[in-house]
């Protein structure tokens, strides 16, 4: 008996493939020609929902396709969910029939590789979609972390180092040293990483800023914003550390108890 899998796992399809984004993907036309020229018989089959004979399938909330080809009397399925150019799925409410249409030859695509015709692609796709899910997961838990500190430290070096001292003089700062009101401070302080719509007022400058304009306006690199943190009092920002210190909590000249900060 043939095996027809190695046949078609053995076409080259590498000068025939396009890229879009960050995926690597074969036209389901091309896909389909190639198959067809190698299997005349072979066959789609686009699956209908038994409730709504539509060609997809529904929880209320988003969609899905269920496509199978079928190549010498053998059948694979390949189940794909209705996503955006974001590869986010699509709520019901707001999905197109052109992206139901769209979602449908992919999934054509992805049945006819699992006959073997471009499945090295999608195995190089697989696992930079996973690597991509693992990568923004450990961003979400990180931008969640939040580290205490309580009113009596003088040090700490996890996350990043900062230390603490009281001193009755004010010095000419920096953006690795800041001298904050220590009266103006609820403790514990906290610091986190900053999210959207976090907003602080830079010392220096006139009214609130959010922190996203902050970092555009001074022209700070993606990088450096995932390794930014902020030092807060209860919700407010006392200092997008090494950055800019809020005006708020600044020391002055008649300024009391007065701690000062490094960024080490």
């Amino acid at each position: 008996m043939e095996n027809y899998f190695k046949k078609l796992s053995a076409i080259n399809t590498k000068k025939m493939q396009q890229k879009k984004g960050n995926y690597t993907y074969l036209s389901w036309a091309i896909a389909w020609t190639l198959l067809k020229e190698s299997y005349p018989d072979a066959q789609r089959k686009v699956y209908e929902s038994s409730q709504t004979e539509l060609p997809y399938f529904t929880d209320g909330k988003t969609a899905s396709v269920k496509v199978g080809v079928i190549v010498n009397g053998i059948e694979h399925i390949d189940y794909l969910p209705v996503k955006d150019y974001a590869n986010n799925s699509v709520p019901l409410a707001k999905m197109t029939s052109m992206q139901v249409n769209t979602t449908i030859q992919r999934a054509t695509a992805k049945a006819i590789a699992m006959h073997g015709l471009g499945l090295s692609m999608w195995i190089n796709e697989d696992i930079e979609y996973l690597f991509n899910e693992v990568n923004t997961e450990i961003k979400k838990e990180v931008s969640t972390l939040a580290y205490q500190i309580a009113e009596n430290t003088s040090e700490i070096t996890t996350p990043i180092h900062l230390t603490f001292d009281k001193t009755t003089d004010i010095t000419s700062g920096s953006n690795n040293a800041i001298f904050v009101d220590i009266e103006k401070l609820v403790f514990p302080l906290t610091l986190r990483k900053w999210q959207h719509g976090d907003y602080f007022y830079p010392a220096g400058m006139q009214g609130k800023k959010k922190v996203s304009k902050y970092f555009k306006d001074e022209k700070i690199s993606s990088l450096e914003k995932e390794n930014t943190w902020l030092l807060c009092s209860n919700d407010a920002i006392v200092w997008v550390v090494g950055k800019r210190q809020d005006d708020r909590f600044l020391a002055k000249k008649n300024t009391v108890a007065i701690l000062h900060i490094k960024f080490c």
